[in-house]
């Protein structure tokens, strides 16, 4: 069977809401049935549609599922021949506009706020209908992400060469950590409304449920309650032969007072939906979890010779502890958390990146806190 082509004279006449075609790698959709479901509005989709929306469309890093969505639209291919030209849009009129009043199109998206203009809108809404705020989260700083879980200390860990001495400055400062950690969620927790009539006035979380709240509250309580374990395992490890004896400083670090300063902001700061918290420390977890699982990846693969010592039973011990099933079930909690939370506001969803990135930046140098930096 042979495939429609259309050339980019004919795309560009179908621009309207009642008659909208769209171009995304080459092949044309019929997006006319869409415009009704898109939760974003049709405006953002006429105001990209008769032409090639590839780029937008991929800078959001699509799911393979909404890529799928796509092929019930599938009408034919761009013919290779013709060139893309300038698309002329008529004002049409929308019969059901706000109170019966009725639309022009093209002035209602001059009307719409967003700083990055309207391309940037039309990506956001597209990301809106396909995209987890996890995925698309981590899709925004890829580079540092692979840097906080693949840093050398962690390699070092993995086949069993750190130095003890470099094992213990680490865990010194994430002993400190612990206690921004702790601070982080005991301010979570003492703004957290259990029950509706406990929600302060001014709480305009439109996501709110008891339901939530409760589960918010059992994924902070083991927060809590793991953090505490693990301090206490620093604790008894930092008292063993190697690490006892090792000449390493004991004081905070400048970086380590930034990044414990950092998440106890963010938990006072955070919406009434703790959602700029529950990204911390969602992140925090999820670079943990992945780091860890990374130094064991290592370990596995490693050609070193194996010594049965205090120090490589440690590193051994450590990359056990923070890679158990039990840990990935808690991350995947946090993640659960953060994609229930409500970004449809463009200012909302700007808040919520600033602070990933904010804790992939803190995260990639912390690892560097083994070395007396």
């Amino acid at each position: 069977m042979s495939v429609k082509l259309y050339g980019y004279e004919e795309i560009s006449k179908h621009n309207t809401r009642s008659d909208l075609w769209m171009v995304i790698d080459g092949k044309v959709y019929d997006i006319t049935p869409f415009c009704d479901e898109h939760p974003g509005g049709e405006e953002v989709l006429i105001d990209e549609g008769a032409k090639d929306a590839t780029g937008a469309f991929d800078d959001v890093g699509h799911s393979d599922d909404a890529r799928a969505l796509l092929d019930q639209y599938l009408i034919g291919e761009v013919d290779p021949s013709s060139a893309p030209v300038k698309v002329v849009r008529q004002d049409e009129v929308i019969v059901d506009g706000p109170k019966g009043n009725p639309l022009q199109v093209s002035s209602h998206i001059a009307e719409r706020s967003f700083a990055g203009g309207e391309e940037d809108l039309f990506i956001f809404y597209f990301f809106f209908l396909s995209m987890k705020l996890t995925e698309h989260l981590l899709s925004i700083d890829k580079e540092s992400f692979e840097k906080a879980t693949h840093h050398q200390f962690l390699k070092q860990v993995g086949t069993l060469t750190v130095e003890p001495q470099h094992l213990k400055s680490w865990l010194i400062q994430d002993r400190y950590y612990t206690g921004g950690y702790t601070k982080m969620m005991g301010i979570m927790i003492s703004r957290l409304a259990l029950y509706e009539d406990q929600r302060e006035f001014g709480d305009n979380d439109p996501s709110y449920t008891e339901e939530r709240a409760q589960n918010v509250m059992k994924v902070l309580s083991f927060a809590l309650s793991n953090i505490h374990r693990e301090g206490l395992f620093f604790s008894e490890i930092l008292a063993r032969t190697p690490y006892a004896n090792c000449q390493s400083s004991e004081a905070q670090k400048p970086w380590t007072s930034r990044y414990v300063d950092f998440v106890k902001k963010v938990a006072h700061e955070s919406g009434y939906d703790l959602g700029e918290a529950l990204v911390v420390l969602w992140a925090m977890e999820i670079i943990f979890f992945n780091a860890w699982n990374h130094a064991l990846s290592v370990h596995k693969s490693s050609l070193e010779v194996e010594t049965d010592t205090v120090h490589v039973n440690t590193c051994k011990e450590l990359m056990t502890n923070w890679t158990m099933a039990e840990f990935g079930v808690f991350v995947q909690e946090c993640e659960d958390l953060v994609d229930q939370l409500d970004y449809s506001d463009p200012r909302r969803l700007a808040s919520l990146e600033k602070v990933y990135r904010e804790i992939l930046a803190l995260e990639v140098e912390f690892w560097d806190m083994a070395y007396d930096k």
